[in-house]
């Protein structure tokens, strides 16, 4: 497979400089510097993401949370005001929205994300309710620091069960809440009663099974919150929607290192599965959709993707969104719907599919050549193309919509997409099943045993489409020792 290397910077608003980011990709989709917002279907061929007009559009980026908060459901920050956007005069009152919750399901539902799914994702989209249905499956863990009790890393059990009331009292009791994100879930990872695998997630069922509508869709839901926000600065501002929406899985996979280089004129790319880096009980990730307040849903304002603890906002007034639509051949079925791409394992939320998301460098010690070695996420969403004659085919030269074999995704409705009661109305307003929105803490141990769990090194395919066993480190061109130092085989 023919690899593409693009590069893209982006700035950061809170501090000087720029962040870079390399997508290597036969699967290459940048964002539309045009006046139209593009739609996608999955069944577009690939080269449809090669388009030139594509290209060198600038992303914004937002900080959401630091690398403390990983597991925790996340505090997003509301919509940049940066940008001068501006609705239609004589909207409805955008509290009135918020208050009729009927209509902001509805619009939930109308802007929700479509997700779509690495191939090889094992550990897919949960409902919180697998972590919380059975209290007695777990605990409730509080961090004491490890001057205090050293011999279990500093941990101590506050509670045998993961009861949903003691979650609530952790950012609610006034002698609790100071240090409500010392606490955290620790759920058992074994099979569950009914035989599944916890860390599994929910899955995925088969829709429309033996027509040309199949879908394979996620049994899971996502989650939402809204907010009033500013939009634009002073005569430009005006007051808007923005909705959070909120991803959780059980357990998030390894995280994998991609080195390239080159042997003997011959380019070389490795991408090793980590054994014992990125694996964590408990993962939320999320994205925001900026919208005018009104009930009819219109093309979004903005779609902010919060990867990787920045956030690229794209500005769909000028047409830099991907959004839903839903016949890969007729552009007039665009929905109000944004798109996003899960990285495999990690769930981190981008708004291209790539086979290498390249989002940092590596550093360890005299080993590695910095310009070849970098910590990488993976957004392919299917595993071959079909053409007309039932054959695989060549999906970056096609030009006419193809069947894609593999793709599995997340389809909003009104069942799936779940509103994230109101803090302000937790613990008086609320059935007790959503206490559990008002925990502040981590949603999974602070300290895992890993060598309790089946976890293996190995290494992923270059199309990222299979693991492989790895080479052994001289036959990888890319490790170069300092002058002086024995190399290790």
């Amino acid at each position: 497979m023919t690899m593409t290397m693009t590069m893209t910077t982006t700035t950061k608003q809170s501090s000087p400089g720029s962040r870079v980011v390399l997508l290597l990709s036969s699967l290459l989709l940048s964002p539309l510097k045009a006046r139209a917002n593009r739609g996608f279907h999955p069944d577009m061929p690939a080269a449809w993401f090669m388009d030139p007009d594509w290209q060198n559009t600038t992303k914004c980026d937002i900080p959401m949370n630091d690398g403390d908060d990983v597991g925790r459901l996340p505090d997003f920050m509301e919509a940049a005001e940066e940008n001068p956007q501006l609705c239609p005069e004589n909207l409805e009152d955008v509290r009135a929205i918020l208050d009729d919750l009927d209509a902001l399901d509805a619009l939930a539902v109308a802007y929700a994300p479509h997700l779509f799914f690495h191939p090889l994702e094992n550990y897919t989209l949960s409902s919180v309710e697998r972590t919380l249905a059975d209290p007695s499956r777990g605990q409730i863990l509080e961090y004491v620091g490890d001057e205090v009790d050293a011999e279990d890393d500093g941990m101590e059990v506050f509670e045998d069960s993961i009861n949903v009331t003691t979650l609530m009292r952790t950012a609610r009791d006034k002698n609790l809440k100071a240090r409500a994100d010392q606490f955290y879930i620790a759920h058992d990872l074994g099979e569950m009663a009914d035989g599944q695998n916890y860390r599994a997630g929910d899955g995925f069922r088969v829709l429309n099974d033996n027509s040309a509508e199949r879908q394979v869709v996620s049994n899971a839901p996502i989650y939402y919150n809204a907010h009033a926000v500013s939009t634009g600065l002073g005569e430009n501002a005006t007051v808007s929607l923005t909705f959070n929406y909120y991803t959780y899985y059980t357990w998030s996979g390894q995280s994998t290192v991609t080195a390239r280089g080159s042997k003997n004129g011959q380019v070389a790319i490795a991408t090793v599965v980590l054994a014992d880096t990125g694996v964590r009980e408990g993962d939320w990730q999320g994205m925001s959709v900026t919208v005018c307040n009104q009930v009819k849903p219109t093309t979004p304002i903005a779609v902010t993707y919060r990867a990787r603890n920045h956030g690229q906002q794209f500005d769909c007034t000028q047409g830099e969104c991907l959004l839903y639509q839903t016949n890969a051949e007729d552009n007039a079925t665009l929905t109000t719907n944004p798109v996003a791409f899960v990285a495999l394992s990690s769930h981190e939320l981008y708004p291209s599919p790539a086979d290498f998301v390249i989002y940092s460098d590596v550093r360890v010690g005299n080993w590695v050549s910095l310009n070849n070695m970098f910590l990488t996420d993976h957004t392919r969403y299917y595993i071959e193309a079909i053409g007309e004659d039932g054959q695989p085919v060549n999906d970056t030269e096609a030009t006419v919509p193809l069947a894609k074999t593999g793709v599995r995704s997340f389809q909003p409705n009104a069942s799936n997409v779940l509103r994230l009661p109101k803090q302000t109305d937790i613990p008086a307003n609320v059935t007790e099943d959503e206490y559990w929105a008002a925990f502040r803490g981590h949603w999974g141990r602070r300290d895992l045993r890993l060598d309790e769990l089946d976890i293996n090194y190995t290494c992923l395919a270059n199309d990222t489409l299979s693991y492989v066993s790895c080479p052994s480190l001289g036959d990888l061109p890319f490790f170069r020792p300092s002058p002086g130092a024995s190399r290790h085989q």
